[in-house]
């Protein structure tokens, strides 16, 4: 036996050899008649393997408010006083009820209350008009106040409006961040999955291809007549893989369960669901030596699993 060349014949039953590899094994067992049969044999096992899938402008009512404000100020100041009695009146109601020989008097009297009259009211006019000058002044002041108050008030909406746009562009850019992060994490728990995938073939191909593994076959029951598969079994370790085809996938809150049975008393193996295509691989949790046994089965389960089998069997096979 060539060592050498027989551990290819893993690979070569997967069609993962180079052409130099593929004529070295072709040719060692054109030469010898039981390396022939164990390669012929593990490509059948091989072929039997389930592949598993999947791998803010400012509000137009500011200026209004303002202007409202401003007009009621100046209203409020130009108000007309309210009328007094004059002095005039006054003096009149003194001297001419007291006059005797009243003309000359009255016209000196008289011209003097136009004089004065006449002073008084230039004076007063002067007053208000100094008054109202002072107002409007004021005024104007305020008035330039609150247009200086406008305009930062629009200076400091523009820059609200600057500071929302960069807040909502950075909670965009975070979001776009976030679905990509959660993207990664898909990806890589995809990735991950894979691995744990692939290592499970790889394991499965070790138990293959090990002098010490046994193939025990397991079918469908009437209840998924279909379905078909197999427990392999390491006899030396006590380690097993079960490898199923042709299962129907089970609605939300039900799971495959797998169990090694002795006469009547059934031991949980192992959970598991299939794939699109009815397929899965098991690593059993129990050491399986086939001695110990009388049987395996597949029964359908609440997705916590069972410590007896309470749902329909649906794979049946032997350990003989």
């Amino acid at each position: 036996m060539n060592e050498k060349i027989e551990e290819l014949f893993t690979f070569y039953a997967l069609g993962a050899v180079t052409e130099s590899e593929r004529q070295q094994v072709e040719a060692y067992i054109a030469s010898d008649a039981e390396a022939r049969l164990r390669l012929e044999e593990m490509i059948r096992t091989t072929s039997a393997l389930p592949y598993v899938s999947e791998p803010k402008e400012p509000p137009a009512a500011l200026k209004r408010t303002l202007m409202d404000r401003v007009n009621a100020d100046a209203q409020k100041r130009f108000a007309s006083p309210p009328a007094q009695e004059s002095g005039w009146s006054r003096l009149i109601g003194v001297f001419l009820p007291r006059a005797g020989n009243w003309a000359p008097q009255a016209i000196a009297v008289l011209s003097l209350i136009i004089a004065i009259g006449t002073g008084a009211w230039a004076l007063s006019l002067r007053t208000q008009y100094i008054g109202l000058q002072n107002q409007f002044t004021s005024l104007q002041t305020e008035i330039a106040s609150l247009r200086n108050q406008y305009a930062s008030l629009q200076t400091e909406a523009v820059s609200l409006r600057q500071e929302l746009t960069s807040q909502s562009e950075a909670i965009a850019e975070i979001a776009s961040l976030r679905q990509e992060l959660a993207s990664q994490g898909e990806a890589l728990a995809g990735v991950a999955s894979l691995q744990q995938e692939l290592a499970l073939q790889r394991d499965v191909i070790a138990r293959i291809a090990s002098p010490d593994s046994q193939a025990f076959a397991i079918s469908g029951t009437e209840h998924q007549p279909g379905a078909h598969g197999q427990l392999i079994a390491d006899s030396k370790s006590g380690s097993a893989v079960l490898l199923v085809s042709s299962l129907q996938q089970l609605e939300a809150g039900r799971i495959y369960e797998f169990w090694l049975i002795k006469g009547s008393i059934p031991v949980a193996a192992g959970l598991f669901k299939v794939d699109d295509n009815g397929d899965a691989i098991l690593q059993v949790s129990q050491n399986v030596d086939p001695g110990s046994y009388d049987a395996i089965a597949v029964s359908i389960e609440p997705e916590e699993g069972s410590v007896q089998p309470t749902g329909d069997i649906v794979m049946l096979g032997g350990l003989d």
